[in-house]
């Protein structure tokens, strides 16, 4: 089972993002999320083997995946597209993602391991295949559930 941190294994850089970003129909993605699942290349939906959170404030996005293991990018948004974009900044590059957020839901999909890709690497569905599938497909989708405080 791939992890978020092995995901994020890179440093990060910075770059400005929205104040308060959303999902398509004004779901705000800013919270604390509980990793619910992560689908991979067209696979069955797997539960994470530690519990993980992610924490989105303005530009930021933190992946809690062990007190000791903390991942933190930088990410812009452009809801206006369908599906709703998601670029997380990595040194290196670009990441190119897909997301919504429906109440307490949050579901991002990457063509990637989160490593910087090309703009038309990005997926145009919320499900994942093989590689022949690409872009049209993810390659992993991760399903948060929002943390009610």
């Amino acid at each position: 089972m791939i992890t978020i941190a092995t995901l994020f294994s890179v440093a990060i850089a910075a770059a400005p993002g929205p104040k308060e970003p959303t999902g398509k129909g004004g779901d705000s993605i800013e919270g604390t999320w509980e990793l619910v699942s992560v689908e991979e290349k067209g696979g069955p939906a797997m539960k994470p083997d530690e519990p993980e959170t992610l924490t989105v404030k303005g530009d930021d996005m933190v992946f809690h995946h062990r007190a000791d293991d903390i991942e933190r990018v930088k990410f812009v948004i452009d809801a206006t597209k369908s599906p709703a974009h998601l670029d997380i900044k990595l040194k290196g590059g670009i990441c190119h993602a897909i997301f919504r957020v429906e109440k307490d839901e949050l579901v991002m999909c990457a063509g990637s391991n989160f490593n910087p890709d090309e703009t038309q690497d990005r997926p145009r569905e919320f499900v994942t295949g093989p590689p022949k599938d690409r872009p049209q497909k993810g390659k992993l989708l991760f399903r948060y559930k929002r943390i009610k405080k």
